[in-house]
């Protein structure tokens, strides 16, 4: 019975998923702070909270990481990670007209900031921890002609036996 159900078990197992997020990309923004008090004044403090649009964009990213998911538990091992940060495409950059194609985008916002946002959306969803990412590949482009931003994000567990 035992050797059944670990045999159902990986079966049921992925080792590797595919997502796409629909829309543009969102670069994490700063912590904002709020100051509070009671109406009497007694009672004060400060709060950190994160801006509407940033929790919105997580809680998307979540919807999209779990249908993926398919009802698969967490990656607990080491994780590769390849992202394509896709953003809407500018008549111009730097003052040259852009090729048809997509195109490497070298200005603000910074990648990381793009990187910190997508990987603590995956926590608890994709993987338990970032801190299991062992190995992160990303590329900030933008769209092709008629392209609609997006990301992309091929996630895999993985071990060191490269």
């Amino acid at each position: 019975m035992g050797l059944g159900l670990r045999l159902a078990q990986v079966a049921d197992m992925i080792s590797s998923v595919l997502v796409t997020i629909p829309g543009p990309p969102l670069a994490q923004p700063r912590h904002r702070v709020g100051i509070w008090a009671n109406k009497s004044g007694s009672k004060h403090g400060v709060a950190y909270y994160q801006p509407q649009h940033a929790k919105e964009w997580r809680k998307q990213a979540q919807h999209h990481f779990k249908r993926e998911m398919k009802g698969h538990a967490p990656f607990s091992g080491p994780i590769k990670v390849t992202v394509w940060y896709v953003l809407e495409r500018t008549q111009t950059s730097r003052g040259r007209k852009l090729k048809p194609g997509r195109q490497p985008k070298s200005t603000r916002p910074d990648i990381d900031n793009y990187e910190k946002a997508l990987l603590d959306a995956g926590n608890g969803v994709l993987w338990r921890d970032d801190g299991q990412i062992w190995y992160v590949c990303q590329r900030k482009l933008f769209a092709a002609e008629n392209e609609v931003p997006h990301v992309v994000m091929f996630v895999e567990e993985s071990t060191y036996d490269e």
